[in-house]
């Protein structure tokens, strides 16, 4: 029965993640902030994905360790082609 709380713990937080994903994008704040956010918000999204549903938390650090690296690797990738697309200064 634990196992369930958890998940349904971790689905929940990942809708309310996604709810202030929305939210962060009708507010009045600066495109830059606007992408930096969303850029966090989904980074964290992933990693709890991988963390929970991939059953990457139970498993040795050794072998979670790199599928974390590698997630933080893409998101970091990521946010650097935007930087370099949209120009931010």
């Amino acid at each position: 029965m634990a196992n369930v709380l958890i998940y349904a713990i971790v689905y929940f937080v990942l809708m309310v993640v996604t709810a202030v994903e929305i939210l962060v994008i009708g507010f009045p704040i600066p495109h830059d902030v606007v992408v930096a956010s969303l850029l966090g918000l989904a980074a964290l999204k992933a990693v709890m994905i991988a963390m929970y549903f991939q059953h990457l938390r139970y498993e040795p650090r050794p072998l979670s360790g790199p599928a974390i690296l590698g997630l933080v690797a893409v998101f970091l990738f990521l946010g650097l082609s935007l930087w370099s697309i949209i120009g931010i200064r």
